[in-house]
């Protein structure tokens, strides 16, 4: 049997149809002996697409690596920041408390049967970075109205911004501290029952 016909390609044409690298190679030693070239050729399309290959699966590799590291490097800082954010302050600072009427001791005690506290309506400003004390409202029932700005008020369960036009109450269970973070003062309208002392 001649080595031409038992081979995948009938002739130099048929080349092209094979599929497999190897019959290619196979098929050009067969039809020609100045196919040698051709197969050197096919040997150094095999190394190229492997070097090829590997150059990808490590660049491939390297991104990946760096994409978490940058990812690690992010989620890293907000949690610092969100501790930082959460932690609650023990003073205050850059804050403004203006009294703007109160009902004394004497009246509430006269009207309400209340003795012992007073009525107070006050503007309470936090200024862009300022920040009120961690407090308790176990005695001190209030209401709070946001007139600006946005006040960022820190509880052990988490953060609630408020901004203006919002208004929360201040009860029994109440603690909590807050934060302006904005560039502009916050201010808030604050009617709150406090003892006398």
């Amino acid at each position: 049997m001649n080595p031409i016909d038992a081979s995948p390609a009938n002739n130099r044409r048929d080349i092209g149809k094979v599929i497999h690298l190897s019959e290619k190679m196979n098929a050009a030693r067969e039809i020609s002996s100045c196919c040698v070239g051709v197969e050197a050729l096919l040997e150094t399309n095999n190394e190229i697409e492997g070097y090829v290959k590997r150059r990808k699966d490590r660049s491939a590799t390297g991104i990946k690596s760096t994409v978490l590291i940058i990812f690690g490097l992010i989620c890293g800082l907000l949690v610092s920041y969100g501790w930082a954010a959460m932690a609650p302050p023990t003073e205050h600072k850059d804050l403004k408390a203006e009294l703007l009427g109160f009902v004394p001791g004497e009246s509430i005690a006269a009207q309400v049967g209340l003795e012992g506290y007073k009525l107070l309506l006050r503007r309470i400003t936090i200024n862009p970075g300022g920040q009120i004390a961690k407090h308790s409202h176990a005695t001190t029932p209030g209401v709070v109205y946001v007139d600006s700005g946005t006040w960022i008020e820190g509880r052990e369960s988490g953060e609630t911004h408020y901004s203006a036009g919002d208004a929360f109450v201040e009860d029994k269970d109440t603690v909590h501290w807050f934060f302006n973070r904005g560039d502009e003062p916050a201010d808030a309208y604050v009617c709150d029952i406090k003892p006398l002392s």
